[in-house]
Parts: structure tokens; C-alpha cells; sequence
């Protein structure tokens, strides 16, 4: 919490949706879950990373991370800027990164919940990043979806923010992309 509102970035609360659901969830394969617990009153101290988690049991990943999102009732990117940032460490395929078809149904999903724009960006630790990337689909969807990509591994020196965030153990402070430390929303898909 302290490192995101250093950069910037205040945690958004997340709020029980107004109804929620109590039986089965619609799809090729469905799970009975429980209706989520109503987060406590707003408080004077900071919020807590707490939150809501949705679990959804099918066999179509577009249709889950849709009906998570659904089930989660927030919309935390309207009217904003987004970095939507994969999880390409390798192209190995999922879990180990980020499936194609979650990319796809985040991206759509985010335009529905009404970004402003939406910006794809990694670095990958393993390989090099705009092949890998390109390995797991990340361009193909960016192209479908009308979504900028940014490749990390590329920016210049001046692509890069140095952070120094009060109270941080890094003594030297760090450098963030400016892509990301610019965004106005940050959505991971790890």
C-alpha cells in the first residue's frame, strides 16, 4: 500500500456489488460459491488491501475472468488510461504466463468498463521480451483490440521514472517504466 501511493496510486476499495449472487454461475461447467461478506464501513484510517475475491469454475477462460469481473462489481478504469500489464516472464504457455484468451477478455472487458486507452506492456526476465510476447499472443490481440503495446526492454533512458519512495528499503530508490508510473490505472493479469 505504501509503495502504490509513493508512485501515486491511492488502492481502491472494493464494495460489495448491490445484489449478490447466491447460486450457481452460468456456463460450460458450474460451482455453488458463497455470496461474498460486506466489507466494513469506511474508515479514517487508510483502506486495507483486503478485498473480494470471485472464483468461477469453467472451462472457458474468456467466460470466467469475465464473470469474476462481473461478480467482483467494480469498474476502477472509467474515463482512465490504462497499462494492462501481462505476465511474460517466458512464453511457456499458461499458467506460467498469460493466456491469450484472459488477455483478450481483460482488454475487451476494460473498453466496456469504459478506459480511456489501454496500453499493453512487459519486460520479460527470461527471453527477450518483444519475442516473447509475440510468442504469446500479446500483439495479436493488442492488434484485434485496438490496444497500444509497449515493449519495456526498449524504452531509452529517458522511458524510464526513478522512484524514491519515502521510507523505502531501497536506499537508491528504483526506476519504473514510464509507461506504467504515467498510467492512470494499472491492471495486472499475472
Amino acid at each position: 500500500t505504501q509503495a502504490c501511493r509513493a508512485l501515486g496510486f491511492e488502492p481502491i476499495p472494493i464494495t460489495p456489488a448491490a445484489t449478490a449472487p447466491s447460486a450457481a454461475l452460468p456456463g460450460p461447467t458450474s460451482a455453488p460459491f458463497a455470496a461474498p461478506t460486506a466489507q466494513p464501513a469506511p474508515s479514517a484510517t487508510p483502506p486495507s488491501m483486503i478485498g473480494r475475491v470471485a472464483l468461477v469454475k469453467t472451462d472457458d477462460r474468456a467466460h470466467g475472468v469475465r464473470r469474476a469481473l462481473d461478480l467482483l462489481g467494480i469498474r476502477p478504469t472509467q474515463g482512465k488510461r490504462v497499462l494492462l500489464k501481462p505476465n511474460y516472464n517466458t512464453a511457456d504457455p499458461a499458467p506460467a504466463s498469460t493466456h491469450p484468451d484472459v488477455l483478450h477478455a481483460l482488454a475487451e472487458w476494460l473498453w466496456d468498463s469504459g478506459a480511456e486507452s489501454i496500453t499493453v506492456g512487459d519486460r520479460a526476465g527470461m527471453g527477450e521480451t518483444r519475442a516473447v510476447m509475440d510468442r504469446a499472443g500479446a500483439f495479436q490481440v493488442a492488434s484485434e483490440l485496438g490496444l497500444e503495446t509497449v515493449v519495456f526492454d526498449e524504452l531509452d533512458p529517458d522511458g524510464w521514472a526513478a522512484q524514491e519512495p519515502a521510507g523505502s528499503h531501497w536506499s537508491r530508490g528504483f526506476s519504473l517504466a514510464r509507461p506504467v508510473a504515467e498510467a492512470e490505472s494499472v491492471v495486472l493479469a499475472c
